[in-house]
């Protein structure tokens, strides 16, 4: 019986030990470097969504989502990457690998005077950025995939 309950002990601790090396090796946890710093200061910050949720963000901005895919350590995050058209196509393909984010249209900019560097946190690999807590609507700029595509993106492949 004791051996019994202690095969149960160490496999719930090694199935929390594995949940917690996944979720912290995917969660934002280092300051933005300099590097980084300066693309977001030059390009600012784009976050995708869809056009349902656009009406929302110009009334109360972008808001953490609390959804259940969302690991508990994620809650009060807004995702963003770096605005830097060189990795557009990059960061569209890798959120729209992600289930039911594949059909996103919608582009968020986090304009790059109203940024503050101090209230981000990166993740390395695959590079993302996130501001903890609600981005005020005042800071932000919002339009379709095509139209962000033909304002940004198709004049710095020239």
């Amino acid at each position: 019986m004791a051996t019994d309950l202690h095969i149960i002990i160490i496999f719930l601790f090694a199935f929390a030990c594995l949940y917690l090396y996944l979720a912290m090796t995917h969660l934002p946890r280092f300051k933005v470097d300099q590097k980084s710093a300066q693309q977001i200061k030059t390009y600012g910050l784009i976050h995708f969504t869809f056009n349902q949720n656009v009406e929302s963000i110009l009334k109360e901005g972008l808001i953490p989502d609390d959804s259940k895919e969302m690991s508990f350590l994620e809650k009060d995050m807004v995702w963003f990457f770096d605005a830097d058209p060189a990795k557009y196509h990059r960061n569209l393909a890798e959120v729209r690998s992600k289930g039911i984010r594949n059909d996103v249209d919608t582009v968020v900019l986090f304009k790059k005077d109203c940024i503050s560097i101090s209230e981000l946190k990166m993740r390395r690999k695959p590079q993302a950025i996130v501001h903890i807590g609600r981005v005020d609507s005042k800071y932000l700029e919002v339009m379709s995939i095509d139209a962000y595509e033909q304002k940004y993106i198709s004049k710095n492949i020239a």
